[in-house]
Formats: C-alpha cells, sequence, structure tokens
C-alpha cells in the first residue's frame, strides 16, 4: 500500500511545492533521488541553509562570508551537499563578497561605520560551531575565534641583518 495515493513522491520543497517525480519502486512515499538522499543520511535544505546562515549575521562581512564558505566546504566534503550546489552556493558569496565595498560605503555614508565595525568584532571573536557538524578530529588546528593583537605590546624589533664580510 503507497503512502501517495498518486504515485507520486511525497517530499516537499523549501517552497512548498511537492516533488513531481514517480515513487521508487518499491518504495511507499520517496522518489529514487530523496530516497537515495535519504539512504545516505543527508540532511534536508531547511537544515544545512539554517546551518549555513547561523553564524553569519547580515552578509555585511567578509568574515561572516568566509564563515558561510567553511561551512559549504564542510557540507560537501561531508557529503551533505552536493558538488552542484556547493558551486551555486560559493558563486554567490563571490558575488556578495564583490559587493562589500559599495556596502560598506553606503554604511559609512549613512552614519553606520561604528555598526560595521562592532558587527565584524562580533564574528571574529564568536567561537566556530564547527566541531558540531564533524568529527573535531577532521578539523584543522587553530580553530576557535581569533584573538586581537593588543596595541599596547610593543613591536618585536626587527632581527638583526648579517653583515657582509668586507671585502679586502
Amino acid at each position: 500500500m503507497s503512502d501517495s495515493p498518486d504515485g507520486r513522491c511525497t517530499n516537499l520543497r523549501a517552497d512548498g511545492k511537492r516533488c513531481a517525480s514517480a515513487l521508487y519502486q518499491g518504495h511507499s512515499s520517496l522518489c529514487h533521488y530523496h530516497l537515495s538522499r535519504q539512504m545516505r543520511g543527508i540532511a534536508d535544505g531547511d537544515i544545512l541553509a539554517a546551518d549555513i546562515l547561523s553564524a553569519v549575521g547580515n552578509f555585511q562581512s567578509a568574515a561572516a562570508i568566509n564563515i558561510a564558505l567553511g561551512k559549504i566546504f564542510l557540507h560537501q566534503v561531508t557529503g551533505r551537499l552536493s558538488r552542484q550546489d556547493a558551486v551555486a552556493l560559493c558563486y554567490n558569496c563571490q558575488l556578495l563578497l564583490q559587493s562589500l565595498p559599495a556596502v560598506k560605503q553606503e554604511l559609512k555614508d549613512g552614519g553606520y561605520g561604528r555598526y560595521w565595525q562592532k558587527e565584524t568584532e562580533r564574528i571574529l571573536a564568536s567561537n566556530s560551531d564547527l566541531c558540531h557538524l564533524t568529527f573535531t578530529s577532521l578539523l584543522p588546528n587553530g580553530l576557535g575565534p581569533l584573538k586581537p593583537i593588543s596595541r599596547s605590546q610593543p613591536a618585536t624589533p626587527p632581527a638583526p641583518e648579517a653583515v657582509p664580510p668586507h671585502a679586502e
């Protein structure tokens, strides 16, 4: 007995429309594509979107977009995101990065320059949540919030240059 009286996949897309594909032979509610994704443990689009968007704020920071790119990379490497979807998302991130100078200028002209700086500081100082998404042994060393260099610390003097011997 089928859960789908019309023989179509019951999976709903993000826009609320139902998948139009025929049911996979022997399955009561999913087409081959959605059954395959379910069997591989690939999360629904809303779960991936929520994760990618959770730490990026309003996309008005290169650091925020970099976090999104890192999450896209991680989801692609772990098989949760298809190569095609990752390429499209990375292209969108590239467009966002290209628009940042204009956005920053608009914020500055509108008197929101300090807001930009505070938002960037918040993003850079927050802990990465990548360790919740995969095994920490797979993640690069140095994962964690950035620590700003204290302006009160004296600069390290440059090392003395080697003096070439005098020619006789």
